[in-house]
This record gives C-alpha cells, sequence and structure tokens, in this order.
C-alpha cells in the first residue's frame, strides 16, 4: 500500500513538473532570433597566428617525466581574442591559457604540461595527445594543438 501511494504522489509532482510556463513571452523570443532586421553581434575580430607549428614534438622522453611546451601566438585580427575554453584529449595532459582578452597585435599562450608516468615501454612507442582550444570574437573559432613523445620505460 505504502509502495502504491510513494508512486502515486511521484506521478503527481513530475506531472505538476511538467507544465508549460508563460515566462517567457513571443516577443522575447523573436527578439532573440537572428534576422535580417536583428543580425549577430559585428564588429572587428581576433585572429590567433601560431608562431610554430600547431604539433611540437618533445623526442624521446622516460616514462615519468613531466615536460611541457608553450604553444605561442600573436593576435593577427582587429579586434580582441578571447580564449573561451580549453580540453586536453586526456587527464595526463594540464593545460593553461592566457585568461586575460589579447589585444591586436599581443602574444597569447596555451601551455601543455604531460605527464607520462605509466606510458612508457621498451620499445618507446610514440603518444600524440591534443588541446582543443576554443576562441571567442574571432575568425578561428578554435584550434587543435598537438604533442608527440616517445615514452620509454626506465626498465
Amino acid at each position: 500500500m505504502k509502495g502504491k501511494l510513494f508512486l502515486l504522489m511521484s506521478a503527481c509532482i513530475l506531472y505538476a513538473s511538467c507544465g508549460t510556463s508563460d515566462d517567457i513571452s513571443a516577443e522575447a523570443i523573436e527578439d532573440n532570433e537572428t534576422t535580417p532586421d536583428n543580425p549577430l553581434p559585428s564588429g572587428p575580430k581576433g585572429t590567433p597566428n601560431f608562431a610554430q607549428d600547431t604539433v611540437f614534438n618533445f623526442g624521446k622522453i622516460l616514462d615519468g617525466e613531466r615536460v611541457s611546451h608553450d604553444f605561442e601566438f600573436t593576435n593577427t585580427g582587429e579586434g580582441d581574442l578571447i580564449i573561451s575554453n580549453v580540453q586536453a584529449s586526456c587527464g595526463c595532459t594540464t593545460p593553461d591559457w592566457t585568461k586575460d582578452p589579447i589585444k591586436p597585435g599581443e602574444k597569447g599562450t596555451v601551455k601543455a604540461e604531460f605527464n607520462s608516468s605509466g606510458r612508457g615501454t621498451p620499445e618507446a612507442v610514440v603518444h600524440e595527445k591534443s588541446i582543443t582550444v576554443d576562441f571567442s570574437n574571432s575568425t578561428v573559432p578554435l584550434a587543435v594543438l598537438k604533442f608527440r613523445a616517445k615514452i620509454l620505460s626506465k626498465k
């Protein structure tokens, strides 16, 4: 009996929470649509231009070594460039990046720190990892930065 009462009360709560809300008016929805009368915000945008290649090779390293590399870029665009998100491909890589807006002509960096613990083999197999960088107010929405390392076991 208690189980049926609990089930009935749960169903009533779920049903009540599925109702519609009139909190958002049709005008508010229309105001957020992109139309010829209401285009996306415009203005000068930044452009990240990476000084080196977007792929870095650490070469041979020993299992357990922590290595890092700074991927440096210059904003060659006309507006401020913002790094909105940075995501590493795995937990063995820790990214750090320029948090402030990068003005035209200024430099920014994305640092990749790699922990090679537990990845070494006697044959020094090549490992490749990546970091995806999302830009805001940019002519380039994202960049994928990669690095490689041959990881040799300590034995």
